[in-house]
């Protein structure tokens, strides 16, 4: 409630018992020590038309594929590992704790594989493949969750960042043709968090992360300086310069010829 002589804030909580009454609350500053970011980085190949029409439905091409994503997913064994551990299986049968899986306290960060049949999860119906390396991740505040909730989370922002490129790329297409320019995403983190909240924007080949930075500095209301990039091994841009040929630019741009990109002129 607000205090209408001084205008500030106070906090009240329900005391239960015979005589339940609010009473003034003693709030406290909550510092997260136990949180915990599952991370991971996925190969997905998404298949589409030969031929696509520019009055498709789009968002029914992009559901389509964040269902099947998400269905493969959860076909996947699924193993998480701190930087120094070893590898464990997760049961996503079992109700079990995170905190009674997740030891010491003072681990932070869990790698999260999903292991299947084959290098890549496979998305759509068609001839074309458009093959995407995505980074995701969950941050959790509390570990008193059940263990498969929180694979559960990964699995969802996985399957709709799927969704969103391939959105994304098609309403970014000029011509119908054999190639999907796919967008990657840049990730910041605002630098005085005392946790890894990592925001992401998404950027077309041709982008850098610069153009993320300078987007979610006017979205967030900060100074660009202000925005820390994330580590290296959520940094999509390394992950796709690493596969050259593979993930590479469109055969005959200036990318896949050596020439530097245009700048870019969105945002």
């Amino acid at each position: 409630s607000i205090d209408p002589s001084t205008r500030k804030s106070s906090f009240w909580q329900l005391s239960v018992g015979a005589k339940p009454a609010l009473r003034p609350a003693q709030m406290k500053a909550d510092s997260y020590k136990d949180y915990l970011l599952l991370w991971s980085v996925v190969n997905v190949d998404v298949f589409v038309q030969e031929t696509y029409s520019p009055d498709a439905n789009i968002d029914d091409l992009a559901t389509e594929v964040s269902r099947v994503v998400a269905e493969s997913l959860k076909s996947c064994v699924v193993t998480m590992a701190s930087d120094t551990g070893v590898p464990q299986v997760v049961e996503l049968a079992s109700e079990s704790l995170l905190v009674e899986t997740v030891t010491p306290k003072e681990c932070h960060q869990l790698k999260v594989s999903f292991l299947r049949p084959g290098s890549v999860l496979r998305a759509g119906d068609g001839p074309v493949r458009q093959r995407c390396v995505l980074t995701s991740s969950a941050l959790l505040l509390r570990r008193n969750i059940e263990l498969r909730r929180a694979v559960a989370q990964l699995m969802e922002e996985i399957a709709s960042s799927s969704a969103e490129r391939l959105r994304l790329a098609l309403e970014e297409c000029e011509k119908p043709g054999r190639f999907l320019n796919l967008p990657w995403r840049g990730l910041f983190s605002p630098e005085d968090l005392q946790f890894p909240l990592w925001l992401g924007d998404y950027l077309m080949p041709d982008e850098s992360h610069a153009a993320a930075k300078e987007r979610l500095g006017q979205l967030l209301g900060v100074q660009e300086e202000a925005l820390e990039q994330a580590p290296d091994f959520l940094d999509e841009h390394k992950l796709l310069t690493a596969h050259v040929g593979t993930y590479g630019p469109e055969p005959g741009s200036d990318r896949a010829q050596g020439k530097a990109p245009k700048a870019s002129t969105s945002g």
